[in-house]
């Protein structure tokens, strides 16, 4: 099918931007993770499955950008985010799915939240986690206050580059002195590596928002755009890491790498890398959750004619509240990365690999029909 990318331009986010904000969104601390997962599947399932399981959630999202091409194309407006597509493919599709398109946008925007529940947990340790995280918590506030996705770039980019590093040091100790260790070629657990390799491939989450704030669009889809581009390495980084981690540790190796690296000097500077990384790119992933709710308040404010400066307050203090709530929670309850790695991979599945290809049958339903 067709892309023509008929949708009104009103982005300001680059190219170059777009992709900085899709590699950081996609390679957090997740695949920290993709060694633990290769334990479960053993090497070949590990090897196969990975880069299928991204090709299924990359098919997904181009779903998706079709969907958003043919509504923009059709209703002459704007991009349109991943609950609104959710909202216009059934009113604009088959007449007896019109009335549950409110309750599509519902579930679409409690599993985009319910995703984003990630980012509670900080990756922060130790008996002195609150007051890490009271340390940290007046600049988190203070970058969440960005609203514009383009003004994120530069701190993604240097979250990137901390990445780049912490993966240099990483592959470094994983090439290193391999030991032979006990490993699988088939291993037993495959649904436990199908989920934790589901919510590494997270970045669905944002790709939206990312595609409607780019000045090109063109760029985002096209055979070598930001996209395409940006999964292909996200694919073989996690490909990458699993299996040279597993073969390093073997069934031994910890949830994170990074807990099964030496306690040296070198080794801990990637724990501290990784760290700023991730609370540097909090807004970015913070995006999503205001994008999914605060309209919803501005529409509230805005019928009680609540005028501009108040509404502009309003948006800040809802920002502070959305961090105030994730820091609470991540502080507080104990053993929370359990529940959020339940939470995180049912609805990252749902988002990435069910919700699309239901809402691509819905949107051009007519097109198959005219086929038979």
């Amino acid at each position: 099918m067709k892309n023509n990318r008929h949708c009104k331009m009103s982005g300001q986010t680059t190219a170059i931007q777009a992709f900085m904000h899709l590699l950081k969104s996609y390679i957090g601390s997740g695949i920290l993770a993709m060694p633990k997962a290769f334990s479960y599947s053993g090497i070949i399932i590990g090897c196969i499955g990975t880069p299928l399981i991204g090709l299924l959630c990359h098919t997904c999202i181009h779903m998706l950008l079709q969907i958003n091409d043919h509504l923009c194309q059709k209703l002459d407006t704007n991009p349109m985010d991943f609950e609104q597509l959710a909202e216009k493919a059934l009113i604009e599709g088959p007449k007896r799915l019109r009335k549950y398109s409110n309750v599509s946008r519902l579930i679409v925007t409690v599993f985009l939240f319910s995703a984003q529940m990630e980012n509670m947990d900080l990756q922060w340790g130790g008996a002195s986690i609150q007051l890490y995280l009271l340390a940290i918590l007046p600049f988190l506030i203070l970058i969440s206050f960005i609203k514009n996705i383009k003004h994120l770039s530069i701190g993604s980019m240097f979250g990137n580059v901390l990445q780049l590093v912490s993966f240099a040091i990483i592959i470094y100790n994983l090439v290193s002195d391999v030991d032979e260790k006990e490993t699988k070629l088939l291993g037993n657990k495959v649904p436990q590596f199908f989920s934790t390799t589901m919510f590494t491939y997270e970045g669905i989450t944002v790709t939206m928002g990312l595609y409607r704030s780019m000045k090109n669009r063109h760029n985002f889809a096209k055979p070598f755009g930001v996209i395409n581009t940006a999964i292909v390495i996200v694919m073989t980084s996690y490909t990458v890491v699993g299996l040279l981690g597993y073969l390093k540790y073997g069934d031994q190796v910890e949830a994170s790498i990074t807990l099964s690296l030496p306690k040296e000097a070198l080794y801990i500077s990637v724990q501290l890398m990784y760290s700023i990384a991730i609370t540097i790119s909090y807004p970015v992933q913070l995006y999503v959750a205001i994008q999914l709710i605060w309209p919803l308040i501005d529409n509230k404010l805005r019928q009680f004619k609540i005028n501009s400066f108040m509404i502009g307050s309003s948006n800040y203090m809802f920002r502070t509240l959305l961090v105030l709530i994730t820091y609470a929670l991540a502080a507080l309850i104990p053993k929370l990365e359990l529940i959020l790695a339940l939470i995180g991979a049912i609805s990252c599945s749902t988002v990435a690999i069910m919700i699309p290809p239901i809402l691509h049958t819905i949107t051009f339903y007519d097109l198959t029909q005219a086929w038979k």
